[in-house]
Parts: structure tokens; sequence; C-alpha cells
């Protein structure tokens, strides 16, 4: 569908009641985009170029699985097949609304060796809420994390499910891990610490978003950056900072990743020190 009507449809409040599929160019690549209501939109403006970058420089040499953890509404799986359409990915989501958006998307593009499990990751298996901080049943920043953010700041939670990797490898195999990628609003620590093992045997690529303490005072996110730095450290990884206000991307080496407020400043690369050599020599070919 052409992108004026679908602009009308938005104006005129329409667009809520309609679905069908529009396309989307992604890294010059053509995909279908499913428009299920208004869920679906923010696919057909790619946001976060340099992830494309990012994923563009790693899937050339990193062959193995891209596990995804906080899939939303398919952005990264789309920028990674734009990429490379081969590489096998797994996503984890553990919001049902978009699991379901998720599996349409997957279906009208025929993606390969791909598949989406419907449960958050944690290193405990528990029944959990997610809270929203908008009215969207989609919210890209619904966090699993009681207190991460203001109690006035939640509209609404849901019930979901998580399961730890312990669990989740009974079933699904995830041997063979060589990207890794944590956007979980609030829930790296608990990630990182149910993918110890995998990641102590598999050593992949860790892209992981890291939102801003603010300020001394905020005490939860302070506390839990803090083991999520010792954590880092103990896996024997680097921590680079992906600087995205650049014309071209910069890798900036950290060692502690500090009280900051800089939305722009939140996203990492975590490099294995036994690969930090080879993976500079590739970075700087580039």
């Amino acid at each position: 569908m052409r992108g004026w009507l679908i602009k009308i449809l938005q104006a005129f409040k329409l667009l809520r009641f309609f679905n069908f599929n529009a396309y989307a160019p992604v890294n010059k690549k053509l995909f279908k985009i499913p428009l299920m209501g208004n869920t679906g939109i923010v696919n057909l403006q790619i946001s976060e170029p340099w992830m494309t970058e990012i994923l563009e420089f790693i899937v050339s040499f990193e062959k193995g699985k891209f596990v995804d953890v906080g899939v939303n509404l398919g952005q990264t799986l789309l920028k990674l097949k734009s990429v490379n359409s081969k590489t096998e990915y797994i996503g984890f989501e553990p919001n049902s609304h978009c699991v379901n958006y998720v599996s349409k998307l997957i279906k009208e593009n025929r993606f390969e060796n791909t598949c989406i499990i419907p449960v958050g990751i944690s290193n405990e298996v528990s029944l959990a809420k997610l809270y929203f901080t908008t009215n969207s049943s989609t919210d890209s920043a619904a966090s699993t994390i009681q207190g991460f953010r203001k109690e006035n700041a939640i509209k609404f939670s849901n019930y979901i499910t998580l399961l730890d990797v312990t669990t989740i490898e009974n079933a699904v195999n995830l041997s063979g891990v060589s990207i890794l990628k944590i956007d979980v609003e609030g829930g790296e620590l608990e990630v990182l610490k149910s993918f110890h093992s995998r990641i102590q045997q598999d050593q992949p690529l860790i892209l992981i978003e890291i939102l801003p303490v603010y300020s001394q005072e905020n005490s939860l996110r302070k506390k839990r950056q803090d083991e999520i730095e010792v954590l880092i450290k103990n896996l024997n990884y680097t921590i680079f900072k992906i600087i995205k206000h650049k014309k071209v991307l910069e890798l900036e080496k950290i060692d502690f990743i500090g009280i900051h407020s800089d939305l722009n400043l939140c996203d990492y690369i975590l490099v294995p020190k036994n690969r930090l050599k080879l993976f500079l020599e590739r970075f700087n070919d580039v």
C-alpha cells in the first residue's frame, strides 16, 4: 500500500480498522511489513541505522546463531535479515501482542532459520509482570523490573512468563551463539546471569542496551548497573560504548559505564578479551 494512503488513514484515525501488508526498504532491501491496525507502523521507517552498520560489521565474520532477547516488533530482525538472510535467528519476547505481530512478519517474508519464543529471559522461572509506560500494548519501553521507572509513569501491567536459559535449553538448541543482543529495558542483569554458562562456553559478542542511571540517588539502577559491571568483568569481557552521533560509527573502550543521562550513549558491545585483538583489527579495517 502506498505511503500517502497510509498517512491519510492515520490522519483520520482509520488505520486501526485495517489489516494489510505494506512494503519498506531496510538497508536497500525490500520487506513486507504487516500493518495490523496501528501495530507495525514503526517498521515502515526503520530507526537506529547504527545497528545496521554494526550488524554488517559483525555478521561478516560471526557465523553462528544470533540470539535476540527483547524482540519487540522485529526491528532488529529486519536489520539482520537485510544484512544476511541466512543467519540463524532465535528471538525471545514475553509480550504476546509483539509475538503475534513478529510471527506474521516472519511468515509474510518467508524468513528461514528464524523463530520467536514467547517468553522472557531471567535467572529464575516465574510468572511476572510487564510494566507498560504508554497505553500501547506493544510499548517498546515496557519493563519487567518493578521500580525501574517511577510509579506514576506506569500506565498498566500484564502477566508474562519468564524462563531461565537452562530450562529453555531442554527444548531449544542454543549452542553456537555468536551474537547475543539484549534490549530488555532494565532486566539486563537477570538475562546475563541466565546466559552466564552459555556466554562462558560460546564467547559471543554481546550487543546490550543499559539505560542511564541519571544520578547517584537512583539507587536501584545504580546497584543493578554495578552488578552488571562486576558480572562483565568476571566473564572476562571488555566494554565498548557505541558512539552514534559521529558520521562514522565509533567505539570507545571504557572500564566503567558510570553515571550519565545521555540516551544516545546507552548501547554497548561487549567483547571477550581473548578475541579482543582480532576484533579491533577487523573493526579498524572497515
